[in-house]
């Protein structure tokens, strides 16, 4: 016969296998990172099921491994790189947030938080974004932090995130033909090792470019730069075009610019001014007396 403490005991375990069987798919990352491994190929394409983060370096090294024709979807981050990992290959994928998520998790497509050398090329990369509250909301597509070196993004697409579409602190990032759209901040350049050949800007809910300056030590050092061949700047609000702070360096040699008249091409934040910036702009760059921005003749892509 059964008494009634082994009878509250065996209904413990059926509460616990319940919540167990239920939480796989946000409790760990589908992905195990193995290094050199081949995820997805034109013949088996890979798509995940869900997780909390799909690939996290922190159970695995993944240096090396090549990320190709899979779909991949996550709640907090698709692929998270926190320690030293190298030569990490995306191409021909898509990476998507789930749904919102609570502000904390600073949820992101791409976290890059240390290591070197990663290349994402024909990918889109979509929807990081926060549940709605009264402070900054998070949400990144790309967050490359202070420790990771050398980041190329060829042939991408960024949208739908709540916070920054690229958002880098990285150092020897190389932007080429990356279309940023609907994102609140398209791009934010916290570092002075970033070069474009071709960028486009579409429709950012608050700012096209910025650049912001870190100089307290806490979180690296330096000021925000761009040095861009051609920038396409298309909006149907009057988002500014350009958002400096103190320090920063701009340099564009091509503008395609489609926004509405008023649309101020360069305003300032945090101790950025006139004096304190280095603003080099071509000629198809062209700005109003009263600082606003001029449309190019040029169809925008």
């Amino acid at each position: 016969m059964i008494d009634n403490k082994e009878l509250q005991q065996m209904a413990s375990k059926m509460i616990w296998s319940a919540i167990l069987i239920a939480s796989p798919a946000i409790a760990a990352s589908s992905v195990t990172p193995k290094p050199n491994a081949r995820i997805g190929s034109v013949q088996k394409p890979y798509i995940s099921a869900g997780s909390y983060r799909w690939l996290d370096d922190n159970k695995g090294d993944p240096s090396g491994t090549v990320i190709v024709n899979a779909t991949i979807s996550a709640n907090q981050r698709g692929v998270n790189l926190e320690r030293e990992s190298s030569n990490i290959t995306i191409r021909d994928s898509t990476i998507s947030g789930v749904k919102p998520q609570p502000n904390t998790l600073y949820p992101a497509g791409v976290y890059a938080e240390h290591g070197q050398s990663l290349l994402i090329e024909r990918t889109t990369i979509r929807d990081w974004t926060t549940v709605p509250n009264e402070k900054y909301r998070q949400g990144d597509c790309i967050d490359a932090e202070w420790g990771f070196v050398g980041l190329t993004l060829r042939d991408v697409v960024l949208s739908g995130c709540t916070d920054g579409g690229y958002d880098g602190k990285a150092r020897d990032v190389l932007l080429d033909r990356v279309k940023s759209t609907g994102n609140k901040k398209n791009y934010r350049f916290w570092y002075s090792m970033v070069s474009a050949t071709s960028i486009d800007s579409i429709n950012p809910s608050q700012i096209h470019i910025e650049t912001n300056t870190r100089t307290d030590g806490t979180h690296g050092m330096g000021a925000g730069s761009l040095t861009a061949k051609r920038v396409t700047f298309k909006s149907g609000g009057k988002q500014p075009l350009l958002s400096l702070g103190p320090n920063a360096f701009v340099k564009i040699d091509e503008c395609v610019i489609a926004v509405p008249a008023g649309t101020p091409f360069v305003r300032y934040h945090d101790g950025g001014s006139a004096s304190n910036v280095k603003l080099m702009l071509g000629k198809s760059c062209g700005r109003t007396a009263h600082g606003n921005a001029i449309n190019t003749h040029v169809n925008v892509r």
